[in-house]
């Protein structure tokens, strides 16, 4: 069996699903990620867009966590676009970086580089903060790839970090205009599978797609649509 899928799968919410597919490409977000230090827990905010290489007979941990429904692209998409998978790290990793500076507007070439290169670091396990309440999790098991853009010269409004205390909530929404710039294409024969929750949303789905450009790839079968329960019984 294989430990990897030769999709790379986007987990969403029907609303930012049927967005991208409309839209066909992704917006870049900044993301909330956190680090247990040994004196400190300190959180930083990344602009990324996730996926993951779970194969779809271990999905449903990650379907019950974020909201059942995604698209799978192709693995070769997703290396031709620059995603890299994450770099997990454990404790004894992560003490090194404490008290370091992240976020800052060091512009050495240095520091540059190594604030890139931090937004593909996640830590092997911790607190997952996305649930409420917070619970333990071990983050190495969701296999998570990321797209991060550079964002050094891009524009004096954005920093490849910003540190907690630095972000404002409206970050995201006062850079839209500026993220589309920077987001992240794909093409219908790029996808592989789709994930719905209902046969009727799957119903739903495929007939809307008979109105678009997607029509020729939904009839020749180029990708499936999956509800939640085929995937179970089918894999």
């Amino acid at each position: 069996m294989a430990i990897s899928s030769k999709s790379l799968f986007h987990f969403t919410s029907l609303n930012n699903l049927m967005n991208i597919l409309e839209k066909k490409y992704f917006h870049v977000r900044y993301s909330k990620e956190t680090f247990q230090f040994r004196l400190s827990t300190m959180s930083y905010y990344i602009p990324m867009v996730c996926f993951c290489d779970i194969p779809l007979t271990k999905t449903r941990e990650h379907i019950e966590h974020y909201n059942g429904y995604a698209i799978g692209l192709k693995r070769a998409w997703g290396l031709g676009h620059g995603l890299n998978p994450v770099f997990y790290i454990t404790d004894n990793f992560t003490n090194p970086l404490e008290g370091l500076e992240l976020g800052s507007t060091t512009n050495s070439t240095g520091r540059r580089a190594f604030d890139y290169f931090f937004c593909i670091i996640k830590p092997y396990k911790g607190m997952n903060y996305k649930c409420q309440p917070p619970e333990g999790k071990n983050f190495y098991n969701e296999k998570e790839w990321r797209y991060v853009p550079m964002l050094h010269g891009f524009s004096d409004s954005l920093q490849q970090i910003f540190s907690e205390k630095d972000f404002t909530p409206d970050i995201n929404d006062r850079t839209l205009s500026i993220r589309n710039l920077y987001k992240l294409p794909f093409n219908v024969s790029d996808i592989n599978y789709l994930i719905v929750k209902s046969i009727e949303e799957k119903k739903s789905l495929i007939q809307y797609f008979l109105s678009t450009d997607y029509a020729t790839a939904i009839q020749n079968h180029d990708f499936i649509v999956f509800t939640v329960d085929e995937i179970f019984e089918e894999f």
